[in-house]
């Protein structure tokens, strides 16, 4: 018997709904307020963590807390460092330093600490 021919599927490209609503609109326009511009950090070790040159910095407020730390890890010569706001907790590499600020800054800088090992438990 002759060979049937098979029906050839054309894959069709996944569209994305746009499902944002204007909550989520003013949300995200609003979040892009917050994290523009620039945000300024104190600096001071803890413990045997050595003093840097420069205690102050002035970083893009979306620059993540990451950027942060790899930032003194090339500035300290370390591998590794913890990193504290207000002394207090270590935020997560993914927070935004706009964010931090705005939770947590002091006259509109946000303070950081440093140490080479955990500092506070």
């Amino acid at each position: 018997p002759p060979k049937k021919k098979q029906k050839v599927l054309k894959k069709r490209p996944l569209k994305m709904a746009a499902s944002t609503s204007p909550l989520e609109d003013a949300i995200s326009k609003h979040l892009e307020g917050l994290r523009a511009g620039k945000v300024d950090i104190a600096t001071k070790s803890i413990g045997s963590a050595p003093p840097l040159k420069h205690s102050k910095y002035t970083m893009d407020a979306n620059s993540t807390m990451g950027e942060f730390i790899d930032l003194l890890k090339k500035k300290l010569n370390r591998d590794s460092i913890h990193v504290y706001v207000n002394d207090a907790f270590e935020p997560r590499v993914e927070e935004t330093l706009a964010d931090l600020r705005a939770a947590f800054g002091i006259s509109n800088r946000l303070s950081l600490s440093y140490s080479l090992d955990h500092a506070f438990n």
